[in-house]
Order: structure tokens, then sequence, then C-alpha cells
């Protein structure tokens, strides 16, 4: 029985590992729209391609080579601001606080009317 249990868990561990690469090695889609939120309303969109300002009193949204972060949050914790800066299709920031949301995304519909 413990000869069983150690294969399980040798099993278990490799399929991790491989797990994982095949993760990290997947093509990321290059998002191509900043989507600004506000309390769940979407307040504007601005494009990744060219570099922007965008100043909302409460923090600043830069946008420099195609990525874009946050600068001069006046929330406390500043974990906006110490986000990394976003590039990628479905990637987002998050301002708790201010209720404010930075999200990527493609070039696609999501809906079709």
């Amino acid at each position: 029985m413990k000869y069983k249990t150690r294969n399980d868990i040798i099993l278990v561990c490799i399929l991790a590992v491989l797990a994982s690469i095949i993760f990290l090695f997947l093509p990321k889609e290059k998002g191509e729209t900043l989507l600004i939120y506000k309390d769940g309303i979407l307040i504007t969109t601005l494009n990744l391609n060219s570099d922007a300002k965008y100043d909302m009193e409460i923090l600043e949204v830069i946008i420099e080579n195609g990525k874009a972060y946050v600068t001069n949050a006046a929330c406390p914790d500043k974990v906006c601001e110490n986000t990394a800066p976003i590039k990628n299709k479905g990637e987002s920031i998050i301002c708790v606080p201010q209720k404010i949301v930075l999200k990527i995304a493609g070039n696609e519909f999501d809906a079709v009317i």
C-alpha cells in the first residue's frame, strides 16, 4: 500500500509540473484596448498602441509602449499603483477603495446585436 501512495504522489507532481510548463508557454494574446470601469460602468476606452495619460483625479492611468499602469492613486494602500503594468488580453488592475477596474481587451466583440 505504501508503494502505491508514493507512486501516486510522484505522478501528481509530474502532472503538476507539466501543467505549469504548458501554462507558462502558452501564447498570450496582446491586448488592443484598455477599458476603464468606475462602479461597474464603462467610463472610457483607450488604445494601447498610442502613448497616453488619463487623469481621473483619484488616480492617473499611463499608457506607454503598449502597457498600462496606475500612478498617483489616492487610495491608502496603493495596491493598484504597485501592480505590474498590464498588456495582454484579460489582464486587469483593480483599485478596490476607489471601485475602479482597468481591463485589457482584444479586438473581438463580446456580443452581437
